[in-house]
C-alpha cells in the first residue's frame, strides 16, 4: 500500500500519470483472482484512479522481439546445463561451453525452443555479461526458460517466458516511464537493467529507492504469508492477525490512514519499522 501510495502521491502532485502494471510472466503464481484481489485492493480500498492497467504478457512477441535481437548482437545465448552446474559456475565466474556458439547457432536453438522442442528444465536463454563481475546478477543471468503451465489470460499460447530482469526495463520504456519509486531490495538489479537498456537502445528512467517498510512482530513478505495460510496457521488472506491490505480492511483500518501513514514516513533510505499501535492510532 505504501509503495503504491508513494507512487501514486508523486503522480499526482506533479501532473504525472500514474499506471499499474500486472507482471504476468509466471503461470504457475499468477492467476485471475491475483487480478481481482490487487485491483480491489488498489482501485476499491486505497482509492487510487488508476491512468491505465497493464499485463505483461500481452508483449509476449515483442519480448521475442527483443530477445532476438540480443541473440543477433552475440549478447545472449541458450544454455543447456542443469540447474545445479550453471549454479556451480556462476558462484566460481566459470563460463560454460554453451557461451561459446556463434550467431547462427544460437539463432536455431532459439527457433527450436520457441517451437517447443525441449522439455522443461532442458533450455534456458541467458544474456552474457561478465561471468567475473562482483555483482553476481551480472553473471550471465537467465532471461528465458519453459514453464508447461496454462496461462490464466493466454491459457497455452506461451511456453517461453521472460524473467522479470528481462521484461521489467523493456516495460519501463514502452509505457514512457520517467520515474521508478521502489525498495531497495532492487538494488542488485538495476545494473544489469541498465545495461539491457543500453543494449536494446532503451530509455533509462530516475530510480529513487527507499527501504523496506515492515511491520513489528508481523510478516510483511507474501510468500511467507501464502505459507502460512496453506498450512492453515491463518484463516485467509483477510486473518486479522495479518497486516494484509484485507486483513486491515476487516479490521476497520479506513484508506485515509495510509495516506497519512505516507506523509509521516516519506522517502527514508532505511528500514521503516512500524508498531501497529502507531496505524491503530492513526486511524482514529
Amino acid at each position: 500500500a505504501l509503495s503504491f501510495l508513494l507512487n501514486y502521491i508523486y503522480a499526482k502532485r506533479y501532473n504525472g500519470k500514474c499506471k499499474l502494471r500486472f507482471e504476468d510472466c509466471n503461470p504457475e503464481k499468477v492467476s485471475s483472482e491475483f487480478v481481482n484481489s490487487n485491483l480491489e485492493d488498489i482501485r476499491d480500498y486505497l482509492g487510487i484512479e488508476l491512468d491505465e492497467i497493464r499485463y505483461v504478457s500481452d508483449d509476449m512477441s515483442l519480448m521475442y522481439d527483443y530477445a532476438m535481437k540480443l541473440i543477433e548482437i552475440c549478447k545472449a545465448y541458450m544454455c543447456f546445463c542443469n540447474r545445479e552446474k550453471m549454479q556451480d559456475f556462476r558462484h566460481k565466474g566459470i563460463e560454460c561451453e554453451c557461451r561459446k556458439k556463434n550467431v547462427e547457432e544460437n539463432k536455431e536453438e532459439w527457433k527450436k525452443f520457441l517451437e517447443g522442442k525441449y522439455i522443461e528444465g532442458k533450455a534456458v536463454l541467458r544474456i552474457k555479461c561478465d561471468m567475473k563481475s562482483e555483482n553476481h546478477v551480472m553473471r550471465d543471468s537467465v532471461i528465458f526458460r519453459i514453464i508447461n503451465k496454462e496461462h490464466f489470460r493466454h491459457k497455452n499460447k506461451f511456453k517461453i517466458w521472460p524473467m522479470y530482469d528481462f521484461y521489467n526495463p523493456i516495460e519501463d520504456s514502452l509505457m514512457g516511464v520517467t520515474h521508478i519509486l521502489r525498495s531497495n531490495e532492487f538494488d542488485l538489479r538495476v545494473e544489469l537493467q541498465d545495461y539491457l537498456k543500453d543494449l536494446l537502445k532503451l530509455k533509462k528512467q530516475t530510480i529513487v529507492q527507499y527501504g523496506r517498510f515492515n511491520v513489528i512482530e508481523s510478516t510483511t513478505k507474501g510468500r511467507e504469508i501464502k505459507e502460512l495460510i496453506d498450512s492453515k496457521e491463518y484463516i485467509g488472506w483477510d486473518d486479522p492477525r495479518l497486516v494484509t491490505l484485507k486483513a486491515l480492511k476487516r479490521r476497520g483500518i479506513v484508506k485515509e490512514a495510509f495516506y497519512e501513514l505516507v506523509n509521516h514516513i516519506g522517502l527514508s533510505k532505511y528500514q521503516v519499522n512500524l508498531d501497529f499501535n502507531f496505524i491503530a492510532a492513526i486511524n482514529r
